[in-house]
């Protein structure tokens, strides 16, 4: 073998190994009661509302959410089976839910910017819940 070749081949698997060592599973999560820290950027998104929650155009009330995006999918952890918390994965946006209104005035000025999010997950079971997974925030602060 020629050290040309020789050389080809370490190359490759040298290359090969750096591809796979690169690779990362993703951060896996259980819902309630368990509390979780997510970071990413919250966005405000505007879907269709009542009655029918297909068109703001056709008659539908805007509804106005914050949206954690995160720059990496994370997956949940199925809790039961048969169960609505059913295992989730390839999640980029999760909504977030505050315990008060007051919450949005609050935390208003970390809206577009990264932050920390801690709470519990659950899974959407109404037509108001717009992301498969749901974080009821107990905190949120700026990212570092």
């Amino acid at each position: 073998m020629t050290r040309w070749r020789r050389f080809m081949r370490i190359l490759t698997f040298v290359a090969c190994l750096g591809q796979t060592w690169g690779q990362s599973k993703p951060a896996c999560y259980d819902y309630e009661p368990v509390e979780v820290k997510l970071t990413g950027t919250i966005i405000s998104r505007t879907f269709p509302g009542p009655p029918n929650y297909e068109s703001i155009r056709e008659g539908d009330e805007p509804e106005t959410y914050w949206l954690l995006r995160m720059p990496k999918a994370v997956c949940v952890n199925s809790r039961e089976p048969g169960d609505i918390y059913e295992a989730k994965t390839n999640i980029h946006r999760i909504q977030l839910v505050f315990s008060s209104e007051a919450a949005y005035k609050t935390y208003g000025r970390l809206l577009g910017k990264r932050v920390r999010a801690t709470g519990t997950l659950y899974a959407r079971f109404t037509g108001h819940h717009k992301t498969p997974v749901l974080l009821t925030v107990t905190s949120l602060a700026r990212a570092k």
